[in-house]
């Protein structure tokens, strides 16, 4: 996914960009990477806010506000032994 989003700036094509970055952070949330996906969120909604992409703008929203969601709900027992 690196390279998608390289080869997007290279080709100075935001809407591109956008996507390969939510692609980006859509793997990494399945793959549990939270600080990724943090990141990843917060250049989605910086992009979309620049360049009035509404659809990315939501979707890094629900992406931020669904990785915070997922460490709040967790039951301690069930974090814990997610862990060992």
């Amino acid at each position: 996914m690196a390279e998608s989003i390289s080869l997007a700036k290279d080709l100075n094509d935001m809407h591109v960009l956008t996507n390969a970055i939510f692609d980006s952070a859509c793997l990494a949330y399945y793959e549990r990477n939270v600080s990724e996906v943090e990141r990843l969120a917060s250049n989605l909604i910086e992009l979309s806010t620049r360049y009035n992409f509404a659809f990315f703008l939501a979707i890094g929203s629900i992406l931020r506000v669904g990785r915070t969601a997922h460490q709040v709900t967790q039951p301690k027992a069930f974090r814990a032994s997610r862990t060992e």
